[in-house]
């Protein structure tokens, strides 16, 4: 597979995380597929983590088991800002997560005056957001 066959299926993945709201859980034998990997040894993982980034996406604790699922995200997205302000590495980072929040929780508003369902489903994605940066 070419590079510019690789990087195609990862615009295509962005373009599939964007009519997802800029958040997506993929299995991880998917990208795999996506570089055309025999096995999640760490050079097609890195492999994966390159090919999102060149898209801006991001997708964190990524795993060599092609049966998990790896929440990919939009960087630019409201998500996006939760997840980066959530790792808390910046000096501003309490601040920058409130503000991110706000943002998450104002479309949260708009999104209920019609769509109670994709509302809950938000919500448990913020869930599973605070799962995955929650410190082990």
């Amino acid at each position: 597979m070419s590079a510019l066959e690789i990087r195609t299926n990862f615009e295509r993945l962005a373009e599939r995380v964007d009519e997802a709201g800029g958040l997506l859980s993929v299995r991880m034998g998917e990208l795999r597929d996506l570089v055309q990997a025999g096995r999640l040894a760490p050079g097609p993982i890195g492999q994966v983590k390159h090919n999102l980034d060149r898209v801006g996406l991001a997708a964190p604790g990524l795993s060599h088991s092609h049966n998990d699922w790896a929440l990919v995200y939009r960087r630019s997205s409201s998500i996006g800002n939760v997840i980066a302000a959530a790792k808390g590495d910046t000096e501003h980072a309490v601040d920058d997560l409130r503000a991110a929040i706000k943002e998450v929780a104002a479309s949260d508003a708009e999104l209920a005056t019609d769509k109670n369902e994709e509302l809950e489903e938000l919500r448990a994605t913020v869930d599973q957001i605070k799962a995955l940066v929650a410190p082990v």
